[in-house]
């Protein structure tokens, strides 16, 4: 049975036998990711995904004068992100 807990709890509990804060994360990531625990909370149902994950702009819409882009990523995953957050495979696509 997959046991429901906060983010900060995973992290609380995690962070009493990791040896650094990067085994910390990578734990949290490798337990989240592969479902050995759910995120409750907050962060209901969240995973995690690593900044160089390839994927595909689905959508593009501005709030609050802000560029707002939806995108699948090729794990399955979609997020809604910044411009900021986007590093474009071309600059050609970046244009």
């Amino acid at each position: 049975m997959v046991r429901n807990v906060t983010l900060l709890d995973l992290v609380n509990a995690v962070a009493e036998h990791a040896r650094s804060e990067a085994e910390v994360i990578a734990t949290i990531v490798w337990m989240v990711n592969r479902g050995h625990v759910r995120l409750c909370g907050t962060f209901k149902g969240a995973r995690f995904i690593r900044r160089a994950t390839p994927g595909t702009l689905v959508s593009l819409r501005e709030n609050l004068g802000r560029k707002l882009f939806t995108v699948r990523f090729d794990g399955g995953q979609q997020l809604i992100v910044f411009a900021h957050e986007i590093e474009f495979a071309s600059e050609e696509l970046a244009a």
